[in-house]
């Protein structure tokens, strides 16, 4: 089986060396990943094939959504032919920009603060998910979690609007070292590969005609080894990778297929004590009785009950729970059952596709695009839609409310009429 799943991993990187290096290009690789690893757990376990092929079956869909969304019409292609930058409406006050930058980022890395800086924990594999100890109602551990992402989509967003490299415009710069600074502090082995992720996917939606996957990966091989030498390191850290004696590579090679596929067989295979009815809107019950301290029947989430189930302890015990990643489609099968959740499927990879060639029309529009993608992004690979939404709502209005005082403070809405702070030139940091 060795032989034929490396064979099924050569087909997708061959199927996907002629996307647009965008989220989808991302989401279907590290999907047909998970594939992989349950079609391994299937081999070596003796389960059912039919997780493994309907998993695959909801890649299929992704990419035929995704295929028929990102069809050009002759004016795109036009104008994309010419490499010209996507013209966004009139930029924000870099005054309102700055303060969400500013604020994101030092209420985030107030919240590594107050946690000890999980790298540096003793207790990194534990305390990595803890995003609520620094107080201030959560704030700290949203901005730590969300904020900085937002904040520099935005400064991303204004740059292109301004028509500048990203890299000339000094919010950007600024919001660029707090994402890196909360990426790779924050004790996760997968931070680099996020941020990289980030990075290519807001790129393909506020240019015009992003990189092919293959050009790209091509121009940047010679920075691969760092977020896999970061990973390694980083699991180095955790006492229950350390103890495995196996290399970066093999430990790279089982978070991408058997670690996330297990998950994704016991929520499609219903081995978990369930939540008492479609999982994200009982989610979305606990989680609002959570925030809001309003009662609820609901004590758990999906995500929850799926990691007790593999550990074997009961999801209302108070021992400590590790999350995993259950995935969108398995979440969405649960919820609306199969045929409506490849459905579901098709229209993610339909939005993906629309927005790597759809030009934003104004700051605010691109930045919500590339949010959007980000959230869309991270619930097919883990999951969580009901955590997703109402924390990226949270994130969004608070951010908003700071960039609107700040125009209220400052006296000035949309562009300054002085000079603008950078220089001009095409509105992308991958070139």
């Amino acid at each position: 089986m060795a032989f034929v799943n490396l064979l099924a991993v050569m087909v997708v990187v061959a199927g996907l060396w002629r996307f647009r290096a965008g989220f989808a290009a991302v989401i279907v690789a590290t999907q047909a990943l998970r594939v992989v690893g349950l079609q391994d757990l299937d081999t070596s376990l003796g389960w059912p094939n039919s997780t493994y092929l309907l998993a695959a079956a909801s890649v299929v869909s992704l990419c035929a959504g995704y295929l028929f969304a990102s069809r050009r019409t002759r004016a795109t292609a036009a104008a994309a032919a010419t490499d010209k930058p996507r013209r966004i409406g009139r930029p924000w006050a870099d005054e309102g920009v700055y303060a969400v930058v500013v604020v994101a980022g030092v209420l985030a890395i107030y919240h590594l603060y107050k946690l000890g800086f999980p790298i540096f924990a003793s207790d990194v594999e534990t305390r990595r998910f803890d995003f609520t100890s620094s107080g201030l109602f959560g704030i700290p551990g949203r901005m730590y979690g969300y904020g900085t992402t937002a904040a520099w989509m935005l400064a991303s967003a204004n740059a292109s609007s301004r028509g500048v490299r990203w890299r000339e415009y000094r919010p950007w710069r600024l919001a660029t070292v707090f994402q890196v600074l909360t990426g790779l502090l924050g004790g996760f082995k997968g931070g680099m590969f996020t941020l990289i992720v980030v990075w290519i996917g807001v790129n393909a939606v506020l240019r015009a005609n992003p990189r092919r996957l293959g050009a790209l990966v091509a121009r940047l091989i010679s920075l691969v080894p760092l977020p896999i030498i970061y990973f390694g390191f980083v699991a180095s850290l955790y006492g229950t990778t350390s103890k495995t004696g196996k290399s970066s590579l093999a430990l790279l090679w089982d978070r991408l297929t058997t670690v996330p596929s297990q998950p994704t067989y016991y929520a499609l295979n219903h081995h978990f004590v369930t939540t008492g009815g479609p999982p994200i809107l009982t989610d979305f019950s606990y989680l609002l009785g959570k925030y809001a301290h309003l009662p609820t029947d609901i004590n758990y989430t999906l995500e929850h009950a799926v990691s007790a189930s593999i550990i074997g302890v009961s999801p209302e015990s108070t021992v400590f729970i590790v999350p995993v990643t259950v995935s969108g489609f398995a979440e969405a099968v649960l919820t609306i059952t199969v045929i409506p959740a490849l459905a579901l499927m098709a229209v993610v990879g339909f939005i993906l596709g629309r927005a790597e060639v759809t030009v934003p029309k104004t700051v605010t529009s691109g930045t919500l695009l590339s949010l959007l993608c980000l959230c869309l992004y991270r619930w097919v690979s883990k999951g969580e839609f009901a955590y997703i939404v109402l924390n990226n709502v949270a994130v969004v209005l608070f951010l908003g409310g700071i960039a609107w005082a700040t125009t209220l403070i400052v006296g000035k809405r949309g562009d300054k009429a002085r000079p603008s702070i950078t220089t001009a030139a095409e509105p992308t940091p991958l070139t």
